[in-house]
């Protein structure tokens, strides 16, 4: 058990704020994930599936039913110009939002064409190298909206093509091998204002792994307002930075364990969790209250 103790108040929730379903690259269904994680204790948390919001209306059922309260959420892609031709990648996670705001639908109704035609990108390429692969195959490992590289290279590794999910990366689709193809890429500042546009708010999500810290000044400009600085990938130093980095731009702080349901993650939905304050900020970001 990962216990984190982000708050100095006496009124706080184990909570988990990023956790994925089968309508992205998890191995879920929403309602099956929020039965495990209200076994294990969970309090607060939200779906944040990539590019998806299909999830949220069986989440938000789960939740009324296992007594929790639910924050709807989506984990959305962002890349900054860090010098003339250079991006860097930031996912940023909206929290609370409208999801039936329309500006939301469209623009995730744009998102899946461009992964559609990026798959189409890859699979021609890898075609190219001689290796062929259905697009039917690779959309059968996509059990909700978001198809992307995760079921591409599961589909290689299921047609013997590589060894490994990673080898898949490491040796055809991963940034600049040969069968990469570019994602669209959005600014921050158009996420950002989308999110607040919805009513959400929008969250740094995992900075650590995008290895760059000198991007938070430019996406606090941009407009981001919290910074995850608890993850189940983080040491206590990795923690304890980014709390401070939070603290020090008044920023808040959220956490979670980015759960997919993989096999390579041997944890459930609940085992992981930080003891979440800003309660107030939570209830009024809520789709389902805690009962």
């Amino acid at each position: 058990m990962t216990v984190s103790n982000c708050s100095r108040s006496p009124q706080r929730l184990r909570a988990d704020l990023h956790l994925h379903t089968m309508h992205s690259d998890g191995a879920l269904t929403p309602s099956a994930l929020l039965r495990i994680a209200a076994g294990n204790g969970l309090k607060l948390l939200s779906i944040t599936d990539h590019d998806s919001v299909a999830g949220i209306p069986e989440a938000e059922r789960a939740a009324h039913k296992y007594k929790l309260l639910f924050i709807p959420g989506v984990e959305l892609e962002a890349f900054i110009e860090t010098e003339p031709g250079h991006y860097h990648s930031v996912h940023l996670l909206g929290y609370g939002l409208n999801y039936r705001e329309t500006a939301l639908v469209e623009y995730l109704a744009e998102i899946r064409e461009a992964r559609l035609e990026r798959l189409q990108g890859m699979l021609g390429k890898l075609r190219n190298l001689g290796i062929k692969v259905d697009f039917s195959a690779v959309q059968k490992n996509a059990t909700g909206e978001s198809v992307g590289r995760v079921h591409l290279a599961r589909t290689l590794k299921q047609n013997n093509h590589v060894q490994s999910f990673d080898q898949a990366f490491e040796r055809y689709i991963g940034n600049d091998r040969p069968a990469y193809v570019a994602k669209p890429r959005h600014s921050p500042r158009k996420i950002i204002r989308l999110i607040h546009d919805c009513g959400g708010i929008a969250v740094w999500a995992h900075p650590y792994f995008t290895g760059n810290d000198d991007l938070l000044p430019e996406l606090i400009k941009q407009g981001v307002d919290g910074l995850e600085a608890y993850h189940h990938e983080f040491n206590q130093q990795t923690t304890e930075h980014y709390l401070q980095l939070a603290e020090q731009n008044n920023l808040l702080i959220t956490g979670g364990s980015d759960f997919h349901g993989t096999m390579e993650e041997q944890f459930e939905p609940g085992d992981w969790w930080y003891e979440a304050n800003s309660l107030e900020q939570w209830h009024r970001l809520s789709s389902v209250s805690l009962v």
